[in-house]
């Protein structure tokens, strides 16, 4: 067993369909409900999405190939390549902070924690699979890492819609050929061609 407890270790005998863990991830802390299953069980715990653990899905990835790679090995796999995609955002100018008084020494610190949030878990995410390829060196599997990353200045507003217009579909397509995303396009032809 794991350090955390996942949600089939708790509740064996439900499941989740897809539909509800797609419209679970879509919801937004604050503004949408945490929901718990819907029986008589214990413990009832709410559920939140998974990026308030790991953002990146690294956690889940590594636990995956915990399972999977003895068997990936055992039947002669030798190479893994892990592409992390993700947005990259040049931040925006800074500007001198007001005094804030006594309403910011309260919210000060929740504002703090999820500033730090996204660049401890990048952190620990290199960390991670830096341990995970070394561990499994040395049974005779590379596993090697790259990220494409989509660039975005500080101006650019992000849909919220899972209905990209005709210009937000150019953006992403446009954002493919920006210089991370060939850097990652060059790794992966590094990889394939070392096979």
């Amino acid at each position: 067993a794991g350090p955390y407890d996942t949600f089939l270790d708790t509740y064996p005998d439900r499941d989740l369909r897809i539909a509800t863990a797609v419209r679970l991830s879509a919801a937004f802390p604050w503004i949408s409900p945490l929901p718990r299953p819907d029986c008589a069980c214990e413990p009832a715990w709410h559920v939140a999405d998974g990026g308030f653990f790991d953002n990146d899905g690294v956690a889940g990835l590594i636990a995956f190939l915990g399972d999977a790679l003895p068997a990936y090995r055992a039947a002669g796999g030798r190479d893994v390549l892990i592409i992390r995609i993700g947005v990259h955002f040049d931040p925006p100018a800074r500007t001198a902070v007001p005094a804030r008084g006594w309403p910011f020494a309260l919210l000060g610190p929740a504002e703090a924690l999820l500033s730090a949030r996204g660049a401890v878990q990048g952190l620990r995410n290199q960390q991670a699979l830096a341990l995970l390829a070394d561990r499994w060196a040395a049974e005779g599997v590379r596993v090697d890492y790259t990220d494409a990353a989509f660039e975005l200045d500080g101006s650019t507003t992000l849909p919220l819609s899972w209905q990209l217009t005709g210009a937000e579909r150019a953006r992403v397509e446009a954002a493919w050929t920006s210089p991370p995303a060939e850097r990652a396009a060059a790794d992966v032809a590094r990889f394939l061609a070392q096979r």
